[in-house]
């Protein structure tokens, strides 16, 4: 299978991954006003299949990723092995319950960008988009 292609960006889209429906509730609304001020498309999905689905059928830019890494049927290590073959130009950051030092040695092996610890650190989410829009 061919790697995608994006027509020319026209919005910064940023997906979000979670099984859990309150961390998405959660994730749109701290970035609510990033979203409403046009700055970013905020893409949520509760399974990274549902993800993939939707990027393989939707020309869509996007220019970051954060993800679970404990969900049922595809694990976010599992979403992060297809992103780097259909979409290698896209950065991922893991976002995970679990403090693990072997899951974060796992992620930064694997060419995760960054992980992050749950409760989410919504500034540092923000600082993260910031870097990404500038």
């Amino acid at each position: 299978m061919e790697a995608y292609k994006f027509k020319t960006k026209s919005v910064c889209h940023i997906v979000f991954v979670d099984d859990e429906k309150s961390a998405i509730k959660l994730f749109e609304h701290s970035l609510k006003a990033q979203v409403q001020s046009g700055e970013v498309k905020l893409l949520c999905f509760s399974s990274g299949q549902e993800c993939l689905d939707y990027l393989k059928v939707n020309e869509v830019e996007v220019m970051l990723m954060f993800s679970d890494i404990n969900m049922p049927n595809m694990d976010g290590f599992s979403l992060l092995d297809k992103l780097k073959v259909y979409y290698p130009h896209l950065d991922l950051f893991f976002i995970s319950a679990y403090d693990r030092e072997d899951f974060k040695s796992k992620a930064s092996m694997m060419g995760a960008k960054g992980y992050l610890t749950k409760p989410v650190n919504f500034s540092a989410i923000k600082s993260i988009i910031k870097g990404y829009l500038e």
